[in-house]
């Protein structure tokens, strides 16, 4: 599958930078992969280690997972939770039966190893090919006057795309990058920033 195609405009690195090689970053870069549309993954750390021992991916996000053809992978390392049993002390105190997930969502709720998740979501954003380890942001300088945004990061290193995604986690360095540079810009530039909050 091909994984980059020309540029336009001229001087770009990649058409869509991504902060961030966590669930939500790899999962973007994955579906952008799938689409030929050029991207690379900034990972501020220099190995990518997934926190946490297990993850339950609900009938809402299987949908897309299967567009990227990770069903059957996941389906064949993980299991599905048709029920679950609440206990108080030592009696039983609720069943929920998750069986009424697949009737009524078309999957069930499959739980697997989060190192497993990552590792599938990591491979098919297409491994070191598209993710750079060791890429700490230190700046995300948009001029709504230039076709592209810049990247700034550790070591002077800098890179240039149309489009920056933050999905860096709860303590997002682009989300207080682009809150500081809204701010300012607000009260000193008359031409309005492109940056923007999803939230």
């Amino acid at each position: 599958m091909p994984s980059s195609t020309p540029l336009d405009p001229p001087n770009l690195d990649t058409t869509v930078l991504i902060i961030g090689a966590g669930i939500g970053g790899l999962t973007l870069a994955a579906t952008l992969r799938r689409l030929s549309i050029p991207c690379i993954v900034l990972e501020r750390f220099d190995k990518i280690t997934p926190v946490g021992a297990g993850i339950s991916l609900a009938p809402n996000c299987l949908p897309a997972l299967s567009q990227l053809g990770l069903l059957p992978t996941i389906a064949a390392n993980s299991q599905e939770l048709k029920k679950i049993r609440i206990h108080r002390e030592n009696s039983e105190w609720k069943t929920l039966n998750w069986d009424l997930c697949k009737q009524w969502f078309g999957y069930n709720v499959y739980s697997i190893e989060r190192h497993e998740f990552h590792n599938l979501l990591y491979e098919a954003a297409g491994k070191e090919e598209t993710v750079r380890l060791g890429c700490a942001v230190e700046d995300i300088v948009d001029d709504a006057r230039l076709p592209y945004v810049t990247v700034k990061m550790n070591g002077g290193r800098e890179l240039r795309a149309q489009v920056v995604v933050g999905a860096d986690g709860i303590r997002s360095v682009t989300r207080r990058i682009v809150s500081y540079w809204i701010r300012l810009l607000s009260c000193v530039v008359s031409v309005p920033p492109t940056l923007c909050t999803t939230g």
